[in-house]
């Protein structure tokens, strides 16, 4: 699959379209997401907070009831209202009257009714579907102590009494209420009470269902459960008992929040299962609710949104990439069909036809550049075939020029008998195939004649003008070879010729073979460096003087001097001197004195080796302009024996 979408182009598009789509997709879902958990839990919150207080206000109306009842009653006893054989129709009458009423007690101090003795307790309570009235208090039942009574007489209040189990019935969970009675002197003469089976209330919290697993507890502030999943040994344990053993520690913070009466919200593990408690203080008692939902049940219809969202989103990524694959690759498909085309115009079928675009968009603008291209190939390459034709005619040219000037030089480096005593080398390196550089050297009768010279310029005009002056030196070669004359006789014909934005420095010698004089004229030339049987170089210095071709009345000097036996010289043009590397610094004299110099005990050849060695070193192949001209004579006269 990555491997067709790295080859093709239509595969490509489609693949960033439906990434792209797909990027911008799951960034819109993620705030999505986010928005719509923060609106579920508000929404959540809301909802079981109304559960909450909706039952804490039945709650609050039932207990208020329950409470201004037994309120009433005892008001009218302690006021005499009633005699001590009505008191049990009394307490018949609330248990008759109140369906959330399990039971009523009106239990006096002893020897209250002395026609009744030490105990007197009128006690009514339910019985199956009947109201049964009897008479509690003897050895066995000692109302006087029991926690519902002996509570209220202590401290004056009116109070709900902890769960406690029914003493005629364990299966009964009840829990009472007590009012304390005092006569019209304020003298304590018993207690109301009222008990309330749990029944109803476990009814009620059963009836707080925000979810089908849902459930709800109630607790007292020691922690006793008043209330906890119909489960009747819960009365024995208190809410701290149980978070202790659970494994989330955050139970243990959850119970100690809820014994406390805060009110809040917090996420734990119940029974290994993440859920949310809701708690809350009931306003009617000192009692607490806590309603506990399981995560999963509240965000149950939004995952399964969320599921089907992302089935949705995968079918209309699927129906896209379909759609848009089918689209693209028609939309593309010319595009296979100018590759190939571009491929056949390659191999030079210019005349390739193109395929047929019907649109007008930039598939036909391609098709239109293309057919320029095949124009423009055509026509440059009949220009290309003229200008190669052309090229190859002058390069043609410039090699026979370049074979011909070659030709005009005499040989580097012979050994003849009629030269004995001398050894001579030369070098000639045109920077272009023809150059204005040149050298020649000849014998007449005991004296060698040798020149070095250069044109300025470069190229064919250079070479003639080149040609030109070998042409006038050897054309008086025999008849009057003086270094002096020949300068000047050269300089008159260079300015004959026509040419006077050209002109050529040049150095002639004549050596006797055997004696050693030496005489030699310049013109403007390099100095030529001289290295003495004893290896040692100099600079053998003359007055400046000008050019040839540049001033007609102008008369160039001529020295001499001697050769001693061993002796060399070394002429070179500017080439040398000013060859340049990469970095744009020039050879310079300085460093061929010192390849010089490192070599004066070589031949001719092996110096002028060495100088080019070290040269090209220097220049590490920079391409140079000037040519590169090198001369070099050694003097080994025979001795008589």
């Amino acid at each position: 699959m990555f491997k067709r979408i790295e080859r093709s182009f239509s595969a490509k598009l489609s693949f960033y379209l439906i990434a792209s789509m797909t990027v911008w997709a799951i960034v819109m879902f993620g705030v999505f997401y986010h928005y719509a958990v923060l609106k579920l839990e508000r929404d959540v919150d809301e909802r079981i907070w109304n559960i909450a207080e909706k039952s804490d206000l039945r709650l609050t109306t039932l207990l208020r009831g329950v409470e201004k009842i037994s309120k009433n009653m005892a008001w009218m006893i302690s006021n005499g209202f009633l005699d001590a054989d009505s008191i049990f129709s009394v307490t018949r009458r609330v248990v008759e009257d109140n369906d959330e009423v399990f039971g009523c007690a009106i239990a006096f101090e002893p020897n209250y009714f002395k026609s009744k003795g030490y105990y007197f307790a009128p006690y009514s309570y339910m019985s199956r579907d009947s109201v049964i009235t009897v008479q509690l208090g003897d050895v066995a039942y000692n109302y006087f102590e029991m926690r519902w009574y002996a509570r209220s007489k202590k401290f004056g209040i009116s109070r709900w009494s902890q769960p406690y189990r029914e003493f005629g019935d364990h299966d009964i969970i009840t829990s009472t209420y007590s009012v304390p009675m005092y006569d019209r002197k304020r003298r304590f003469i018993g207690i109301f009470s009222v008990d309330l089976s749990t029944n109803w209330l476990t009814d009620l919290v059963d009836s707080i269902k925000p979810y089908p697993s849902s459930y709800a507890i109630v607790i007292d502030s020691l922690g006793n459960y008043i209330v906890h999943k119909r489960e009747k040994n819960m009365v024995e344990r208190t809410i701290f008992d149980v978070a202790e053993a659970m494994s989330d520690t955050t139970a243990m913070l959850v119970a100690k929040r809820l014994a406390a009466g805060k009110k809040g919200k917090m996420r734990m593990l119940d029974n290994d299962e993440d859920a949310y408690v809701y708690y809350m203080p009931l306003n009617a008692t000192e009692w607490y609710m806590a309603i506990v939902c399981p995560y999963q049940e509240i965000y149950r219809e939004f995952f399964q949104f969320n599921v089907i969202l992302w089935v949705a989103f995968l079918i209309i990524i699927l129906m896209l990439y379909i759609i848009s694959s089918g689209t693209i690759r028609r939309l593309t498909a010319p595009l296979k069909d100018f590759a190939q085309s571009a491929r056949t115009i390659a191999l030079g079928r210019f005349d390739t036809p193109l395929p047929v675009i019907h649109s007008r968009d930039e598939m036909a603008e391609l098709r239109d550049s293309f057919e320029y291209m095949q124009q423009q190939l055509t026509m440059f390459i009949e220009r290309l075939q003229q200008t190669t034709s052309a090229k190859e005619k002058i390069e043609s040219e410039l090699r026979i020029a370049h074979d011909i000037q070659m030709g005009l030089l005499p040989k580097p480096a012979v050994a003849c008998p009629k030269w004995e005593g001398v050894e001579l080398y030369a070098v000639l390196n045109p920077a272009r195939q023809v150059g204005g550089d040149f050298y020649d050297y000849f014998v007449i009768g005991d004296e060698l004649c040798f020149a070095i010279g250069d044109v300025s310029g470069k190229g064919v005009p250079a070479s003639l003008l080149m040609a030109t002056t070998l042409s006038l030196m050897r054309s008086i070669s025999f008849s009057n070879f003086e270094p002096q004359y020949v300068t000047n006789f050269i300089n008159q014909g260079l300015l004959r010729s026509g040419q006077p934005d050209r002109f050529v420095t040049f150095f002639v010698g004549m050596l006797h073979l055997k004696s050693g004089k030496f005489k030699f004229c310049n013109a403007g030339h390099s100095l030529p460096v001289m290295i003495q049987p004893d290896h040692s170089v100099r600079i053998m210095e003359m007055e400046p003087s000008l050019p040839l071709g540049i001033l007609k009345e102008y008369e160039y000097k001529e020295y001499n001097c001697s050769w001693e036996p061993g002796a060399k010289m070394l002429l070179y043009t500017d080439g040398i001197t000013e060859a340049e590397n990469v970095g744009h610094k020039l050879y310079s004299r300085e460093r061929l004195l010192e390849t010089i110099r490192n070599h004066a005990s070589s031949s001719s050849k092996g110096m002028i080796e060495a100088i080019l060695i070290d040269v090209n070193e220097f220049v590490s192949g920079a391409l140079q302009s000037d040519d590169q001209t090198l001369l070099s004579i050694s003097f080994y006269p025979e001795t008589e024996e």
